[in-house]
């Protein structure tokens, strides 16, 4: 009796073996993904979207043989790296503890962005605490701007003080990656800014308030670059500080204001001509106004439609006219929402899209 148990044991556990292997093979993501290690290239753009698709289709039952295929033994590190890629498409959060398991003590550069991709793509605070480990135990300048991106798609807020690395950086080289990471934090990164406009290094302060006026558009910026300006030395950024007050301000009389009292002490020539060019062009500013006021319609379902539809699109697809006449100053933290949506496409194009939103938003401030 004892024997014929042993027996049918033996029996179960093959027959699971062979089940598992049958699923395996009959499932199109991982045969798809046994190809494309097969063929020994990195896959394409049209591989890995098909791949996504499927996986999207049952998360669950591919997440296991995910799973399994990449616990083989003696797997190669790309290979590996390409199942943890998969991994991430599960979205799935049961499946962060495995891909950090799996990559953590990986040396190989590709496992270690494909986990942090895969990471990201799943989200929540495990995830972040884990790079964010990750990026305090590295000195590569270059991996430290990668994980600073990641975690700004995360929004997570410890890691704002390692973003001082990129805003040494001349904006001609880190402007994009500043967009993108701060974009990304919104409002949560205002504090931090508004802490660095005044930093001892010129960069810091130049790109502190270049985000923060150009970008964030805080109201709660205008006092405090307003008081930069009158002890800041550099031509430049004084400049760039009456420019990012153009789009801040909550009012043309603020900005009347302002400008006023900067000609009548301002010595810098350059200084000077931007604030005259500012009171020159307020004119201009209040019939644009007034012609986005009149073109204003009460159109709750109106918003929403065309929100719901730039949101899920980040941006791609929606009606950006329908938005803004049908938006209001009640919108603006839904409208701020958007804008770091839009800034997930990842690529420069989505900037245009973003300083919409932005146009949208400082109109609503200066129709009411």
């Amino acid at each position: 009796m004892e024997r014929f148990a042993k027996l049918l044991t033996t029996s179960l556990l093959l027959l699971l073996v062979i089940v598992g292997t049958a699923a395996a093979k009959g499932n199109s993501v991982t045969r798809d993904l046994d190809e494309i290690i097969a063929k020994g290239q990195p896959a394409t753009t049209a591989q890995l979207e098909k791949i996504r698709k499927n996986i999207e289709k049952a998360p669950r039952e591919n997440l296991d043989l995910l799973l399994e295929k990449a616990n083989t033994p003696n797997l190669s590190e790309d290979d590996l790296a390409l199942y943890i890629q998969a991994i991430g498409y599960t979205r799935l959060p049961e499946a962060v503890d495995d891909i950090i398991r799996l990559s953590e003590d990986k040396q190989s550069e590709t496992v270690k962005r494909n986990s942090g991709l895969s990471l990201v793509m799943i989200g929540g605070d495990k995830a972040a605490e884990f790079l964010f480990r990750r990026l305090l135990g590295t000195t590569d300048t270059m991996n430290k701007f990668f994980l600073v991106n990641l975690l700004s798609r995360l929004r997570y807020q410890p890691a704002l003080p390692a973003t001082i690395d990129m805003l040494q950086q001349d904006q001609s080289c880190f402007y994009d990656q500043l967009v993108f990471v701060f974009g990304r934090y919104g409002d949560l990164a205002v504090p931090f800014l508004l802490g660095k406009i005044n930093d001892d290094n010129k960069n810091v302060r130049a790109n502190a308030i270049m985000i923060l006026g150009q970008w964030l558009i805080p109201t709660e910026a205008v006092r405090p670059l307003q008081q930069q300006f009158t002890i800041e030395k550099d031509p430049k950024i004084r400049a760039l500080i009456l420019s990012s007050l153009e789009k801040i301000s909550p009012d043309v009389n603020t900005m009347r204001i302002f400008s006023e009292g900067i000609l009548k002490n301002e010595k810098d020539p350059d200084v000077a001509q931007f604030a005259i060019e500012t009171l020159n062009n307020l004119e201009e500013m209040q019939n644009h106004i007034k012609t986005f006021g009149t073109k204003k319609k009460e159109d709750r379902a109106g918003f929403e439609r065309a929100y719901k539809e730039l949101y899920e699109s980040m941006g791609t697809k929606g009606d950006y006219q329908q938005l803004a006449t049908a938006s209001t100053l009640a919108d603006e933290p839904q409208l701020k929402q958007l804008r770091q949506v839009i800034l997930q496409r990842s690529g420069k194009e989505c900037f245009f899209d973003y300083q919409k939103i932005n146009d949208v938003i400082m109109l609503n401030r200066l129709i009411n």
